[in-house]
């Protein structure tokens, strides 16, 4: 069992208010904290390298770069990275595309705020 706060999330996002509900979430669940934030696949690369998080949520669709960047650069300088992408449809073919480059987990935009610390505990719980 992991100590209080001990689960430490990456949260990548374009959108401030998608990210600050994230944020709200994830802070609402006393086992994890929120490492730091991204608002771009750039961002979100250098976040990883220097905060390195037990788990990252990263948005597919993002303006500019979108999370496939990340998820390639990630996964190829950690493979045992653990990566939440968050996506807008269960029918969106993005998502197997993310799992197919090492993503180990999707959760569909509406997800409440319960589901949304569930899905990173089973992740990050998830044997690599």
């Amino acid at each position: 069992m992991r100590d209080k706060g001990s689960l430490r999330v990456l949260i990548v996002d374009d959108h401030p208010i998608m990210r600050d509900g994230l944020v709200a979430a994830v802070e609402g669940d006393d086992r994890m904290i929120v490492a730091g934030q991204a608002g771009d696949a750039a961002e979100s690369i250098r976040r990883y390298r220097e905060l390195r998080p037990d788990v990252t949520l990263i948005d597919l669709e993002m303006r500019g770069t979108d999370g496939f960047k990340a998820i390639a650069t990630i996964m190829d300088e950690d493979p045992s990275a653990r990566i939440l992408v968050i996506a807008s449809s269960m029918s969106d073919p993005r998502i197997e595309r993310a799992l197919v480059m090492g993503a180990g987990a999707y959760l569909l935009k509406t997800a409440t705020r319960v589901d949304i610390p569930a899905a990173i505990r089973s992740l990050a719980n998830r044997s690599i």
